[in-house]
């Protein structure tokens, strides 16, 4: 019973030691006459500094999520920025790469995004909140 003891209190120890590996964070976004996406899911790993991110768009084309980057991260915000290649849909069209910037206000929640397409395409900027 007391090596059980022992382990149940090792075991709690070490989990509250534990580092917080990642954060992840649920973006709805509205605006920019429908480039911008709806919802986008970014998860940074604080210990690698690794970023994914995901969204409908990334889904549909790529099927899984893709590289993001940790461009800054202050006291009152944090910045990522995540680009996709240009790429065939599925009737063969070329579709211009996208470079794409979220801003998250730390104590608020609020945020917003920049869809910047390539070639001869506006960017479009959307507002919305990350929990």
């Amino acid at each position: 019973m007391r090596l059980f003891k022992s382990l149940a209190v090792f075991a709690i120890a070490t989990a509250l030691a534990a580092p917080v590996a990642a954060k992840t964070w649920s973006c709805t976004f509205s605006g920019g006459d429908g480039a911008v996406p709806e919802k986008v899911i970014i998860t940074h790993d604080q210990n690698t500094g690794a970023v994914t991110v995901n969204d409908p768009f990334i889904q549909n084309y790529v099927g899984t999520p893709v590289s993001g980057i940790l461009k800054s991260a202050n006291a009152t915000r944090y910045l990522f920025n995540y680009s996709l290649r240009s790429f065939k849909d599925e009737q063969g069209h070329w579709v211009p790469g996208v470079s794409f910037s979220v801003n998250i206000i730390r104590a608020t929640g609020k945020a917003s995004i920049s869809v910047n397409p390539g070639g001869n395409y506006e960017s479009q900027r959307g507002s919305g909140t990350c929990r």
